[in-house]
């Protein structure tokens, strides 16, 4: 019937794969040093990441419908409803330190997770 060994619920869980896409991004933003510096950006987007994570292990996490969801930008907090726009946006912050990585935490993970940020 099965050719796999894992459950069904796993298979097609978007949990599961949320958890595992901020794990891997977790772990290369821990490697650049302003990881451990609370007064930066690239902090404030790990500790995002990683309560979001522990908030989908336990359950807690309530997801956002993606294709209604606000983007913003982390660096300035403009907002749009098109990611397209917001893509153009960030292209002015090239120059802020690790671009790449915060905007694939952004692209990568649910937005709700970062809603302490837009404050």
């Amino acid at each position: 019937r099965h050719n796999t060994w894992e459950p069904a619920r796993n298979i097609y869980s978007e949990d599961i794969l949320q958890r595992y896409n901020g794990n891997k991004l977790l772990e290369r933003l821990r490697q650049t040093p302003e990881a451990s510096d609370p007064s930066t950006l690239t902090h404030k987007i790990f500790e995002a990441i990683r309560v979001g994570i522990e908030k989908l292990s336990a359950g807690d996490a309530e997801t956002t419908d993606r294709t209604r969801a606000t983007v913003f930008c982390p660096w300035c907090k403009f907002e749009s409803m098109h990611g397209r726009a917001l893509t153009n946006h960030m292209k002015k912050h090239k120059s802020m330190r690790n671009y790449d990585l915060i905007r694939d935490c952004i692209k990568t993970c649910d937005v709700s997770w970062f809603d302490s940020l837009r404050r």
